[in-house]
Order: C-alpha cells, then structure tokens, then sequence
C-alpha cells in the first residue's frame, strides 16, 4: 500500500506491472496500446508501465488516458523495488536478473521472452522461470487482445494471484548475494578445506 501511494496508484488496487526491459520493448508496447484501443483494460486495476523511451511513455500515458484507465507510465524507474513492491502481477521479458528479482519479491509473473536473444536464453530463463514459481509465458508473435484480457483477469483474482506469489516466494532468493559473498568470504579464507 505506501509502495502504490509512493506512485501515486490507489492503494486499494491492485496493480499490473509492465515493463520490457531497461530499453523498453515496442512489440509489448504495441500490444498494450492495441489491447487497450480494444477495450482489454479494466478500471479495476491499475497500470504501471515502465516503457523505456519518452516517445513510447507518451503514446502509452495517451492510450491508458483514452482507455478511462488510472495508469502511470514512465520511461523507467531508478529504483525498481517500489514497482516489485506495488506490483499484484507483472508482464516482463525473459531477463535473468529481472526473473530473479521478482521470484525474491514474490511477484507472480507472465514473460514474454525476447525472441532471437542470445542462445535463445530468455526462452530457457522463462521455461525456468515457469517451473519456479512464475506464472506462465508467451511468445510475441502470438501475443493478443485475448492475451491481455486474460493478464487483466489474472491481475483481478486474488485468491490466483496469491497461489502464484506463495509458489514464487518459495522459489526466490531474496538473501542470494549474501550467501554468495558468504561462500566467498570463506573460499578466500586459507584456513578453509575449499581454499
């Protein structure tokens, strides 16, 4: 609740994520206006949309506005914990580091992996990610109004989105970098079995 008051979001809302990377993504960008220019949004929600360009904040702040729906869109936020903090359920691409981070923040999530990346590894992270605790994902090229009318609905049921958010806190890793600078720390200790 101070999170989603912190963004200027209802704190009695509960709020959709999406973010496309630190770059932004303008398949995922189109498709939201798309879905919302379609009627897919519910006042029931609100939207926090990380978009990645000032052109693309813009068309979006418009389309969510054109839509009647409480949104804030903004380029990208320093701080990503207020986002993971506020978010009920959020739309991600397949990024190791940002599947990580919501599995330790118990956020429920749907990715929708970058095709072409790098030995196509955002498919096996989101395949990962899935079996972790996330909640599903997409493929772009297949990415519809349904789709988004179904992330709504997700987004609205609280009893699914706790079930996803206990099976994605029981995944994460919240102290990971303390346990590896732990083991660290003991590796370079010559007095260690390890070293």
């Amino acid at each position: 609740a101070s999170a989603r008051a912190a963004l200027g979001l209802p704190a009695d809302k509960p709020v959709l994520l999406l973010m496309g990377g630190s770059q932004g993504s303008r398949a995922i960008n189109g498709w939201v206006e798309q879905a919302l220019a379609a009627g897919a949004g519910s006042p029931a929600l609100s939207y926090l949309h990380l978009a990645g360009s000032e052109e693309a904040r813009d068309q979006l702040a418009r389309a969510y506005t054109q839509a009647g729906l409480r949104a804030r869109v903004e380029t990208f936020l320093p701080g990503i914990g207020i986002a993971y903090r506020a978010a009920s359920l959020a739309l991600v691409r397949g990024g190791g580091a940002t599947l990580a981070e919501l599995l330790a923040a118990g956020v429920p999530g749907v990715c929708v992996p970058m095709p072409g990346s790098a030995d196509d590894h955002q498919r096996k992270n989101a395949d990962a990610f899935v079996a972790m605790g996330g909640v599903r994902w997409l493929e772009e090229s297949t990415l519809t109004t349904d789709h988004f009318r179904e992330l709504v609905d997700l987004a609205q049921s609280p009893w699914q989105i706790e079930q996803h958010a206990q099976r994605a806190r029981s995944a994460g890793r919240p102290n990971a970098a303390a346990v590896v600078a732990r083991r660290l720390v003991n590796l370079s200790n010559p007095q260690h079995p390890a070293a």
